[in-house]
């Protein structure tokens, strides 16, 4: 199972990047979001029984999403001059309110994570905690996703 979330992150990556400048903030922030992909996907996988569900792996899946969810915001630069940007203007429009939601992300993340380190944890108590970051990444997508 491991070979083919190496394999599909692989080739998120490769295809993710267009050409563009790999140490761009840019790109550095689409590969932190696609790691967050994969790592979501396979939580989600355990909890929707897609995947066999391994507490022990559930709960380091939880720490990698919660340690991932702090990090792509730092690649928001507002862009310089006539500088393109893929992100949408409303990133920096609305700043507070997109900050807000990153924020509820990552709030959403330690409580997932604190919920899978808790002995005994059944499918059915992570459920809600997972389902809270699913709606924090979907309102924030909603407002400011450039699809």
């Amino acid at each position: 199972m491991r070979q083919v979330v190496w394999v599909v992150l692989a080739c998120l990556l490769v295809s993710g990047c267009r050409g563009a400048d790999p140490d761009s903030p840019e790109a550095r922030r689409q590969a932190l979001f696609k790691q967050m992909l994969v790592s979501s996907e396979e939580l989600s996988g355990m909890l929707r029984g897609r995947l066999a569900f391994k507490p022990e792996r559930f709960a380091e899946g939880a720490r990698e999403l919660n340690a991932l969810a702090a990090m792509p915001w730092q690649y928001f630069p507002p862009p310089a001059g006539d500088e393109r940007s893929t992100a949408r203007p409303e990133v920096w429009e609305q700043h507070a309110r997109f900050e807000a939601f990153a924020q509820q992300l990552q709030v959403a993340t330690e409580a997932l994570q604190s919920a899978a380190g808790r002995p005994q944890g059944s499918v059915d108590q992570l459920q809600p905690a997972l389902g809270r970051v699913e709606v924090a990444c979907q309102r924030c997508h909603e407002a400011f996703r450039a699809y």
